[in-house]
């Protein structure tokens, strides 16, 4: 498939492996644009794994480049079958030839006493190219280079990450 540019998606560390139960920076990477065209954002899943269904994550926030997101009505996060997905109306554009943008994904957590606590996140890749859309889909990452359609996760350097992970120092 042709594409004007594909993002790269790089993890940063995580500021702590620690889970508490606030400002916990769940998933933490860099999104990259080539030089010859910028990358436009409008989806990004999250698959995540815990110690628990009793373990609860909430009050997601989203930082870009260190600044917290604010969402409009319709936009921002909804609980998916095994994770998170974030929901951007207006893509969230990396400029081309950039520096990129930096994501950081914090939540609340609601430990289960007494027990060892983790959180496993990281985002995954569609097996194929799949049928290109005017809105975003159903993938792990859906982008779009300026052309009318949404592209999925398929072939995007970086994807799937490995999973970053945060536990409780219980074992």
């Amino acid at each position: 498939r042709v594409r004007k540019t594909v993002p790269t998606v790089n993890l940063i560390d995580l500021p702590s492996e620690t889970l508490n139960g606030t400002d916990n920076t769940i998933f933490k990477f860099k999104v990259n644009a080539a030089g010859n065209e910028d990358v436009n954002i409008g989806l990004i899943k999250l698959s995540i794994t815990k110690s628990s269904s009793s373990l609860t994550l909430s009050n997601w926030r989203l930082k870009v480049n260190g600044n917290l997101k604010t969402f409009a009505s319709g936009e921002g996060f909804s609980s998916v079958a095994e994770g998170v997905k974030i929901t951007f109306l207006t893509p969230e554009v990396v400029a081309a030839g950039s520096e990129g943008k930096t994501f950081e994904v914090i939540a609340d957590a609601q430990l289960v006493d007494g027990a060892y606590n983790y959180v496993d996140t990281r985002i995954g890749e569609a097996d194929n190219y799949g049928n290109p859309g005017t809105t975003v889909g159903t993938s792990d990452f859906e982008w779009t280079d300026g052309y009318t359609k949404y592209f999925n996760s398929y072939r995007v350097r970086g994807l799937p990450t490995e999973a970053q992970h945060l536990s409780t120092n219980l074992h």
